[in-house]
């Protein structure tokens, strides 16, 4: 009887769960088709007000944590693409300016993810025309038309960093979320097919969108998928759930863009890449929580509501620093999926935004953040000594 009880138990949290995620998608769908003539205004990267972080711009993405240090007179450049903060059912695309998504954008994402750049490289992050979050729910022509849009933005502002900025220096790639969307097509489109840009391409951290394997056999010609800490060159991945999560689901409606047949594929169907995050390797193995250099948290002048997010309310927040690294916060397993699976986390500041099916996507950054401070550290010195 206890086995049954227990299945029902389960069945119904699972009920539960799916009706609320399908209560949370009403409140994010657009109000109408998308339409070409409707679109927000073209950003212009000539003004420091498009982009969330560049080094003549004063941003949360140079906070670093205790103990740590900005890089003085970086040889490397980071071109971050940042993931979804729109949430808004107005339009398919955000309008320049929309308060709850540009605060999400400049207090939180260039906090707790673009700073870890900040101890090797100068940062680039641009803002874009980013695709409101029901284009993951939905595999229409409208969430196609809206990802199209973000990409020319993201094509654009790389073109600009190239043409003015850049003068021949080694730069990295960076992306979380819908960010890494852009990022890989960005890989296929300009970088790979360019000798030239891939020699100065240290690596691309494309985290948290699962990175289709066929990639490196359909699309990637020069770059290949990273296999140790220091490789050159090549793509690091990784999307982290808790043991038991479900990583692959037929219901999931996100899609990567294939330059070869010019199509967007559902990613569920694809084999996945995927190193662990506390090694850097690809081996299927336990990295034990010692090896967890730190996780971060970022302070905030007063507390917030994540229910904000979805309702489209005007948030007030302010990061005022990082907090001390928590050592030792979880450990993680690569497994032969190639999906990194991770112990409980200690603090409750790693379970709040956890989503169905356990998972950490809204911590890929934050759960690994010291190892991944080093790594870039390691990987910008084996680029200079080479």
């Amino acid at each position: 009887m206890k086995m049954f009880s227990n299945i029902y138990h389960t069945a119904k949290a699972a009920v539960s769960a799916v009706q609320k995620w399908q209560e949370m998608t009403k409140l994010v769908k657009p109000k109408r088709p998308f339409d070409p003539s409707t679109t927000p205004d073209p950003l212009d990267y000539f003004s420091l007000h498009s982009w969330a972080a560049h080094p003549q711009k004063k941003s949360k993405a140079l906070l670093v944590p205790p103990g740590e240090t900005l890089a003085i007179d970086p040889k490397v450049d980071v071109f971050f693409v940042h993931p979804t903060t729109y949430f808004g059912k107005d339009n398919w695309n955000q309008p320049f300016g929309h308060q709850p998504s540009s605060i999400l954008l400049d207090e939180m994402i260039m906090a707790a993810q673009a700073s870890v750049f900040n101890g090797s490289c100068r940062i680039f992050a641009p803002k874009f025309r980013q695709a409101t979050f029901y284009v993951f729910l939905t595999a229409d022509g409208n969430a196609s038309q809206a990802l199209e849009l973000a990409y020319t933005d993201v094509e654009k502002a790389f073109d600009h960093y190239l043409r003015h900025f850049n003068n021949g220096r080694p730069f990295i790639i960076a992306s979380h979320s819908q960010g890494t969307v852009h990022a890989v097509r960005l890989l296929e489109e300009k970088i790979d097919p360019s000798e030239k840009l891939v020699q100065q391409m240290v690596a691309a951290y494309t985290v948290g969108f699962q990175f289709p394997m066929d990639k490196f056999t359909r699309t990637l010609q020069r770059i290949k998928p990273s296999s140790s800490p220091t490789d050159l060159h090549t793509v690091v991945a990784w999307d982290t759930f808790g043991y038991g999560g479900t990583p692959k689901s037929p219901l999931d409606r996100t899609r990567h863009w294939y330059k070869d047949t010019r199509q967007w594929e559902m990613r569920h169907k694809k084999k996945n890449f995927g190193i662990n995050p506390l090694t850097f390797t690809d081996h299927n193995e336990v990295a034990g929580a010692s090896l967890n250099l730190g996780a971060l948290r970022v302070e905030y002048e007063k507390p917030f509501s994540f229910g904000a997010w979805w309702k489209g309310d005007e948030i007030d927040m302010n990061a005022t620093a990082l907090a001390a690294p928590f050592k030792n916060e979880v450990s993680a397993e690569l497994k032969p999926d190639r999906f990194v699976y991770i112990s409980e986390p200690k603090h409750r500041d790693f379970k709040l935004a956890m989503l169905p099916g356990k998972n950490y996507h809204n911590y890929d950054y934050s759960l690994f953040y010291m190892n991944l401070r080093k790594n870039i550290g390691d990987r910008v010195r084996t680029y200079e000594k080479a």
